[in-house]
């Protein structure tokens, strides 16, 4: 969705330079360190079918080294706080980087959006197509089951399903408002 979303604004853009409106500069966060923007272009016509070069207007790639504080493997132990906090910290890091007057997530990841409103100022827009919550990890979360383990873990399970059920419910609440 992201790449059919530059090219629908390279359109737009083709059209409001004729009409002498102000520039339109795309710029992408992207964690796919060592990899030339050509490549990531190229990757993208070939995967989605979308013509991406020699686009009407400028596009240029940030690279983010923080990344990985979205991915789920970094944080064995409550795992939906790891990831909304690590959003967080990225969306400051990007938004220091670059402040874009429109800030578009496609990662899923709803607590940037409070960041890059209040502190960046930006408009906000999303296209979230898997987000890190959604009604289905609420009844993972809250299922228990019972297998092999120890009572001392089944107590433990409930305890952490029991903070994480409210938690994933305000963080629904935020992505749908």
């Amino acid at each position: 969705m992201l790449w059919l979303a530059i090219h629908a604004l390279a359109s737009l853009h083709a059209k409001s330079t004729k009409q002498k409106q102000k520039p339109l500069h795309v710029l992408i966060y992207t964690g796919d360190l060592g990899v030339a923007p050509n490549e990531i272009l190229r990757r993208a016509e070939a995967q989605f079918g979308v013509r991406l070069k020699n686009l009407s207007m400028p596009l240029s790639f940030v690279f983010v080294r923080d990344r990985h504080w979205l991915e789920a493997a970094r944080y064995p132990v409550l795992t939906m706080v790891g990831q909304s906090l690590g959003s967080i910290l990225l969306a400051f890091v990007c938004l220091i980087t670059f402040l874009p007057d429109v800030f578009i997530d496609t990662t899923g990841c709803a607590f940037m959006y409070p960041v890059a409103a209040l502190l960046g100022r930006c408009r906000i827009a999303a296209y979230v197509h898997y987000p890190t919550i959604s009604t289905v990890r609420f009844l993972v979360v809250g299922e228990v089951r019972r297998g092999k383990g120890l009572c001392v873990m089944l107590l433990l399970m409930s305890c952490v399903s029991a903070v994480y059920i409210p938690f994933d419910r305000v963080r629904y609440f935020w992505m749908t408002f």
